[in-house]
Formats: C-alpha cells, sequence, structure tokens
C-alpha cells in the first residue's frame, strides 16, 4: 500500500430520513438507486402541536395531530449524500 493510499480515509454521512408511511418504497426506491448498499428503517410517530390554530377550524377535538411516520438511518460515502438529498427533495 502506498502512503498516499494510508492518507486517504473514506468519510462517512449519517442520514435521517424522516418520511410519512405513504412514500415509504419511494424512499427504498431512491435509496436502492442511488448505491445504498444497506439501511434500516423503524415506524414513528409523527407529532404536530397545532395549539395556534383557530378552534373553529379545528374538526377534531384536540389540537394535537399525529401521524405515522418512518425514519430512515442511512450510513453513505460522503460524496453520495448531495445525490440522495436532491433526490429525496
Amino acid at each position: 500500500m502506498t502512503n498516499s493510499n494510508l492518507n486517504k480515509q473514506l468519510i462517512i454521512k449519517l442520514l435521517l430520513i424522516p418520511a410519512i408511511k405513504e412514500f415509504e418504497s419511494e424512499v427504498k426506491n431512491i435509496l436502492v438507486k442511488s448505491g445504498v448498499k444497506s439501511f434500516t428503517y423503524n415506524v414513528a410517530k409523527g407529532f404536530k402541536n397545532d395549539a395556534q390554530s383557530n378552534a373553529v377550524n379545528n374538526w377534531f377535538a384536540s389540537s394535537y395531530a399525529e401521524t405515522d411516520s418512518l425514519l430512515f438511518t442511512v450510513f453513505v460515502p460522503e460524496e453520495n449524500t448531495p445525490l440522495i438529498i436532491k433526490k429525496i427533495e
């Protein structure tokens, strides 16, 4: 191994990608097509405190809104990060 190879470091980025359940397959496809070798995802309950909204326009008794969500955890080489972020947006 040459000295230049020893000095070259692989920089890994951690991406946390929140998504609503309806976009599960789209996010998986983006990750796979972007060359991600492995990732994890877990069910998460999204929460929004909408106490500032007008009570007359609120159809529910509570001003708290919960959403079935997913949280993807992905470790990728730094150079892959911009492409994945652009596709997710």
